[in-house]
């Protein structure tokens, strides 16, 4: 075992409040979830309807647009006949007629005549012309002209079931593509609106909803509190009394004495324990912070803890560097330390290692306990740090369920964090991360 150099503490001590509360911060991730599942769930439907508005809406501004240029091109079929009659002269100028402009041309898709076209006096869509002539079906196609969109309607010219020309006629879809785009905003702010206006209502009714259950919580702390407070005076005359009889009374009530005074000191722990996580889950877990060692503190603390490990036949490895400084509450990280170092020991079989060390990592020091022992079942280490979770039970190591969860809040009281995962080669490991002074 490595033995750090030794340094002076300063003694400069002051209480520190841990404020965290657990219970509150579940039950505020509960409150964001169900809200969150709320406005998602609203998200959803208003896109499903904003959808089916959106083209439901595209559908009835289009209907116009194709009617009025259907309408044209249907009213103007006889032209393309009489003008290809005439042997092509000079194109028709007619006048545009509620924005629909038209153009007549042959078989040979030449432009007979029309009306002022946005495309001069070019076919606009000559492959639509050509396709309607060839399939003798009437066809809508859209084109893009200096920067706007139209649509337009080909509609082939039969004689005797011959194609003899093509009517094109085509608008402008600006205003429909605005009406469009005005319809786009509303729907967005309005849905804006609403998933803000429902995820308040819905936080504001599931805060209203969780307030039973936070107040009973708090009321389950203060009662372990008030319990664990008014037990230890009875607990403390049990405990005198049995030290009395183990002094004067006879073989047999010294022997029954004896017994008393192990229940009574397993009892008082139990207290101990439960006013601990009583305090840290109100906010009130009071740390007495000071300058020290935390390889030094290791190594103080291994040493209590070898002799026990010792008659179990349990080997206890250390690699710890010469001095970490960190600060902290001295009483509070030796609790950690043996919390962790006494499940080592009871896991680890006779023969086995437990391999303690410390590094550090940029800011923090990372101490990890290692065993040797079956490791943890994974169904057992999400809740391996819940209180009186009982995986001990499987592994047949009796415990109060208690311990884990006092180490991780004193590892959160100092700023830091306790994890547990299972070794690629077999044995849990339990890693301390702290902030470094």
């Amino acid at each position: 075992m490595m033995n750090p150099t030794r340094t002076a503490r300063v003694a400069t001590r002051q209480p520190v409040r841990h404020a965290r509360d657990p219970d509150a911060i579940q039950l505020r991730l509960v409150g964001l979830r169900l809200a969150a599942l709320m406005v998602a769930l609203l998200s959803v439907l208003l896109l499903v309807l904003g959808a089916v508005a959106y083209v439901r809406t595209q559908d009835a501004l289009l209907q116009p647009i194709r009617q009025a240029i259907q309408i044209r091109a249907n009213g103007e079929l006889r032209h393309v006949f009489d003008l290809s009659k005439e042997g092509g002269h000079e194109p028709l100028t007619e006048q545009e007629a509620a924005g629909v402009f038209i153009t007549f041309v042959n078989r040979r898709m030449v432009v007979l005549g029309g009306s002022p076209s946005p495309f001069g006096n070019a076919t606009p869509d000559r492959r639509a012309a050509e396709a309607a002539q060839d399939a003798r079906v009437a066809i809508f196609s859209t084109r893009i002209h200096a920067g706007q969109q139209y649509m337009l309607y080909s509609k082939p010219v039969l004689h005797n079931g011959r194609a003899v020309g093509a009517v094109q006629t085509g608008m402008s879809e600006q205003q429909y593509r605005e009406s469009l785009q005005a319809l786009l905003q509303i729907l967005l702010i309005v849905g804006g609106i609403g998933l803000v206006a429902s995820g308040g209502i819905t936080g504001l009714v599931v805060s209203r909803a969780l307030l039973p259950i936070r107040q009973a919580l708090r009321r389950q702390r203060d009662f372990v509190a008030d319990a664990a407070h008014e037990l230890r005076t009875p607990l403390t005359i049990m405990r005198s009394t049995a030290e009395v009889g183990l002094a004067n009374g006879t073989e047999d009530e010294q022997q029954r004495a004896e017994q008393s005074l192990v229940q009574s000191n397993h009892l008082t722990h139990l207290v101990d324990d439960l006013s601990l996580l009583a305090r840290a889950d109100s906010g009130v877990l009071d740390l007495e912070r000071s300058p020290l060692d935390l390889s030094r503190l290791t190594v103080e603390t291994i040493s209590g803890v070898e002799i026990l490990a010792e008659e179990q036949g349990v080997r206890v490895e250390v690699d710890l560097p010469d001095e970490l400084r960190m600060l902290g509450d001295a009483g509070r990280l030796r609790q950690l330390l043996l919390i962790l170092l006494d499940n080592a020991v009871k896991y680890t079989p006779e023969g086995g290692d437990i391999e303690v060390s410390v590094e550090r990592r940029r800011s923090r020091a990372q101490l990890r306990v290692h065993d040797s022992g079956p490791g943890i079942d994974a169904h057992d280490l999400p809740n391996l740090f819940d209180r009186f979770y009982q995986a001990d039970r499987a592994r047949g190591v009796a415990g109060s369920g208690l311990g884990l969860a006092i180490g991780r809040r004193i590892a959160e009281a100092h700023g830091g964090h306790l994890s547990a995962m299972n070794a690629p080669d077999g044995g849990a490991i339990f890693t301390i991360s702290l902030p470094l002074a």
